[in-house]
């Protein structure tokens, strides 16, 4: 029975990489490790700056860092798509995809703090113990 599940999974598997393969060619993707920065850019630096704005910030709220995240992907989306001509009919990008990650990760901290500024302060026992925060003693 395992040797079966098994060897399903083996074919299905191979199925799917026959099928990345030919989209991938289909795309004029040059690279699968550009490709792969590149989108790890766009969702992985919202998540970094997702968990470093909960880390290092006291003032964090969920909603305003959560939209700011959400907001961090639609401006490297539009960085991504943004090209600039330089005369001769070649277009380029403004900002290599190698950035994306720190961008979207420093956007992400921006606009989620800025959002957070906006309304009461949560009570800082609460979340005392999942910042790296710590309370001054005067």
């Amino acid at each position: 029975m395992r040797g079966q599940i098994l060897k399903r999974s083996v074919k299905r598997l191979k199925m799917l990489a026959r099928i990345l393969s030919i989209v991938i060619y289909q795309t004029g993707i040059k690279s699968i490790i550009d490709a792969s920065n590149k989108y790890l850019g766009f969702f992985g630096g919202a998540l970094l700056g997702l968990f470093m704005l909960g880390i290092f910030t006291k003032r964090a709220k969920a909603l305003p860092t959560i939209l700011g995240g959400i907001a961090s992907v639609g401006i490297i989306f539009m960085l991504d798509h943004w090209n600039k001509a330089d005369g001769t009919g070649t277009t380029y990008n403004l900002i290599h995809p190698y950035m994306y990650l720190i961008l979207s990760c420093v956007t992400t901290m921006v606009l989620g703090y800025l959002g957070s500024l906006i309304g009461p302060q949560q009570v800082y026992e609460k979340i005392k113990e999942f910042t790296l925060v710590k309370e001054r003693s005067v």
